[in-house]
């Protein structure tokens, strides 16, 4: 048998030791609110007995300043710690293994905390509007960073992450404004939505190799990042990036792979798919050459690349929907283009907006006998008025009677 801490009430002490044992019995948890709202409580020693701190002991203790979790204390459970808003030092047990969620919510006034190795997993909202915490050192052996869990930790400018992290929940980071740079292990397979949403100062990112997954405003409003540094190319090729805030190259920064600077891009053998938005607003890129292996290029790779002046696709490639933007960043590159680099984007389509776009781009092409090539090959597939009416090829009217030839043999076509 065992005895554990019972809801007291409110507690007028102001030194709270809880003993390893009470009444030859050993002491192994806290139960549920046990010393919530408290308001008298400044300083908990926990027994070495105890394995648990349960939901909402100390909540709300505004006064505790101080706390030491015993020797065998393997969970903190939720919000078991939140609002203790004169909170300044904590140590915890190197038996922890879960700090479970919101347990130090609202800890206005934490400024440092060491994760020991124990601890695996850290769960959403642990640390949230912490905004005097500065310096957290992590632990080895953490795998899993919860949702939102440093979310409005606005002090924190440094921060290491653990070479054993595997994933970082949604909004982790989200609005911490002093933080610098960040480098994500190589370990971590997936970043969730918003997870450094609105770090101001967030100057530096580096992506690991495993990272397969970015989602949805990942790097939202981070409008001060400056380099993102790389090594595995063919892995960035490969990460599915969920949306333009998703990767953190939508703001014109600079993409280090093996820390060179990525402006001449051959596609690595065994690259298959380039991945939506993989290069979307990349500046720096000036050529790419997709080699014969690849076989799609995602929505918006390489939307707003304004530097690219050369690119080679294979005729085997498969061009993914085209959204408005990519049609308008399309055109804009191909004006002034030579007609053999638009030739290459000329590629049979299945919606009405990339048959628009093949019409525009057949459109500023110079050359009588590639224009009627394309044409040859884009008619069968023009079935509304709509595309039809939006070509209008101007090196048509420079050769009357070759046109005259070319448009009867459209019209004696099995198509018309």
């Amino acid at each position: 048998t065992y005895y554990i801490v019972p809801d007291i009430g409110e507690c007028k002490d102001t030194d709270i030791v809880i003993p390893s044992e009470y009444k030859s019995k050993p002491v192994k948890a806290v139960d549920y609110g046990a010393f919530q709202n408290s308001s008298d409580i400044k300083s908990v020693v926990i027994g070495d007995n105890v394995l648990q701190v349960g939901p909402y002991a100390f909540d709300n203790c505004d006064a505790l300043e101080s706390v030491t979790v015993g020797t065998n204390t393997k969970r903190i459970s939720g919000y078991a710690f939140s609002d203790c808003l004169n909170l300044r030092q904590i140590e915890l047990s190197d038996s922890l293994t879960t700090i479970c969620e919101g347990a130090f919510e609202y800890c206005l006034n934490l400024t440092d905390i060491v994760i020991p190795d124990s601890v695996i997993k850290i769960e959403k909202y642990a640390f949230r509007y912490c905004s005097y915490l500065e310096n957290i050192r992590f632990g080895k052996n953490l795998t899993e960073i919860g949702a939102n869990i440093f979310k409005e930790c606005s002090s924190l400018s440094e921060i290491e992450l653990p070479d054993s992290l595997i994933s970082i929940g949604g909004g982790a980071f989200y609005n911490c404004t002093a933080l610098k740079s960040i480098i994500i292990p190589d370990n971590v397979t997936s970043i969730g939505a918003y997870a450094f949403n609105e770090c101001e100062n967030l100057t530096s990112v580096t992506i690991g190799n495993s990272v397969s997954s970015i989602l949805d405003y990942a790097f939202y409003k981070c409008y001060n990042i400056e380099n993102v540094y790389i090594n595995d190319i063919a892995n960035w090729c490969n990460i599915a990036f969920h949306d333009e805030d998703s990767n953190p190259l939508d703001f014109g920064v600079k993409l280090y792979a093996d820390n060179t600077l990525l402006t001449y891009f051959i596609v690595p053998t065994g690259v298959t798919n380039i991945g939506d938005y993989a290069f979307d607003a990349y500046t720096y890129l000036t050529y790419v050459d997709f080699g014969e292996e690849v076989e799609t290029i995602g929505t918006r790779a390489f939307s707003d690349c304004d530097g690219l002046t050369q690119i080679e696709i294979p005729d085997n490639i498969t061009i993914r929907p085209l959204t408005i933007k990519d049609r308008n960043s399309i055109i804009k590159w191909a004006n002034g283009r030579k007609d053999s680099y638009i030739i290459h984007l000329l590629n049979e389509q299945d919606y009405l907006d990339e048959n628009n776009l093949h019409a525009f781009l057949i459109e500023r092409m110079t050359d009588f006998d590639k224009v009627k090539a394309a044409l040859d090959r884009f008619l069968p597939y023009v079935d509304n008025w709509a595309v039809c009416d939006g070509m209008n090829p101007k090196i048509l009217a420079k050769h009357p009677e070759r046109r005259v030839e070319a448009a009867m043999a459209w019209l004696s076509s099995s198509h018309v």
